[in-house]
């Protein structure tokens, strides 16, 4: 058994419990919402400091979810784990290519530009993000490895979007 379907099983076999499915749900469901809404009040509170990298950060989500997952996930089709499984997961879900997780890459990428821009928030943006991937993987609907490379290449991407704004700012 391979250590991805040993810490799924790990993580999903804590489901059941209402107080930690309420959470879990809340976190894979709720949460990202959340995480944009601070985001449009940081800008909204100070359009000068964060407007630009906020954007910049959002937009270059999407860019990475269509030229970089979308080929990724037609290279590498994966079951998600409630439909390699049979039952129903705790968010509802269409069955889809499960590899790499789009929430985590969007969302690691993002936290990763703002922390350059103000560590505070961009540490409170990875501890969100790290319970939005964890509690995908507990709704079942990703499987460890999908969020982990999912969140890599958020990271990747915003490292490299760094460098090159660094570059061209020199």
């Amino acid at each position: 058994m391979s250590i991805d379907i040993s810490l799924f099983e790990v993580i999903y076999g804590l489901s059941g419990i209402y107080w930690i499915d309420f959470l879990g749900h809340v976190f894979a469901k709720f949460l990202p919402y959340g995480l944009i809404i601070i985001l449009v009040l940081f800008v909204i509170k100070d359009r000068v400091f964060y407007a630009k990298t906020v954007i910049h950060a959002i937009v270059l989500g999407f860019l990475t979810r269509y030229a970089v997952l979308m080929p990724i996930e037609h290279l590498i089709p994966r079951d998600r784990p409630f439909s390699a499984y049979g039952f129903d997961p705790l968010i509802p879900r269409e069955p889809s290519p499960s590899f790499p997780s789009a929430h985590a890459t969007f969302f690691f990428l993002v936290s990763t530009i703002i922390f350059f821009k103000n560590k505070k928030l961009g540490l409170f943006l990875y501890v969100s993000s790290f319970l939005i991937i964890l509690a995908r993987v507990y709704s079942g609907v990703h499987w460890p490895t999908d969020v982990f490379a999912g969140a890599l290449i958020g990271v990747v991407v915003a490292l490299i979007y760094q460098k090159v704004k660094e570059a061209i700012s020199d």
